[in-house]
């Protein structure tokens, strides 16, 4: 059973797209909620590593939309054009 590009890449997408909105949960929850000391000792490294997950993440997105509309732009020029019959005339 063969993948189809399409399908990889809107795969791809969802996945990268449920890491950055589970990245930025994250990072909210240590903006807004009250975070254990013990359990996380340098808060400033959690929320910048959160960030840089967040902006992978986002860079992946952003990469396999241009990557999608190429592909779309590519199959739509070398998709065959219905020619008029001149059967008619």
């Amino acid at each position: 059973m063969a993948i189809e590009q399409k399908e990889l890449l809107d795969l791809l997408l969802a996945k990268y797209t449920a890491k950055f909105h589970s990245a930025r949960l994250n990072y909210e929850n240590y903006l807004t909620g009250s975070v254990g000391v013990g359990e996380h000792p340098d808060i400033v490294a959690e929320c910048e590593s959160l960030l840089c997950e967040m902006l992978t993440h986002q860079e992946m997105c952003q990469f396999l939309i241009i990557t999608q509309a190429k592909i779309n732009k590519t199959k739509d020029a070398v998709a065959p054009t219905k020619e008029k019959d001149t059967d008619d005339e």
